[in-house]
């Protein structure tokens, strides 16, 4: 496969009100660990209502999308890896070709909020590889 994506309802990592202390070692880590063995380059979750882009070196990019639907939640913690931090409904879009991974955030207007781009060449390193790029 060019690119692996896995989706899910919880997510792995997250600063919204689904957060776990670091160290965790519930079901949440040994599938971690699994998607980092398999080398999955992109996880799709929601859950937590609000829109997160988690990006790590050696681990998947962490796509959360809880906006459509239900009241929003707050979220609990800034870092670096944290990419898109929104506290508000929306929706994501991810397009994929041989040599790139585009991931697009919008509000319900709909409206580009973010818009970034990860290289195939560059897929084992995305927090330093991860672009920024121009909406449209």
């Amino acid at each position: 496969p060019i690119w692996k994506i896995v989706a899910g309802h919880h997510p792995i990592h997250s600063y919204g009100k689904h957060s776990r202390a670091a160290g965790d070692s519930g079901p949440m880590a040994a599938i971690a660990g699994a998607l980092i063995a398999a080398h999955v380059d992109l996880y799709l979750s929601g859950h937590d209502h609000n829109q997160q882009l988690i990006v790590r070196d050696g681990e998947p990019v962490y796509l959360i999308n809880g906006a459509g639907g239900g009241g929003l939640y707050k979220m609990r913690g800034q870092s670096p890896d944290l990419r898109v931090d929104r506290e508000g409904y929306g929706f994501a879009s991810v397009q994929a070709d041989a040599k790139t991974l585009a991931i697009e955030f919008f509000d319900v207007a709909p409206r580009s909020i973010a818009r970034y781009t990860l290289s195939r060449a560059c897929a084992a390193a995305p927090a330093n590889c991860l672009e920024a790029a121009p909406r449209p």
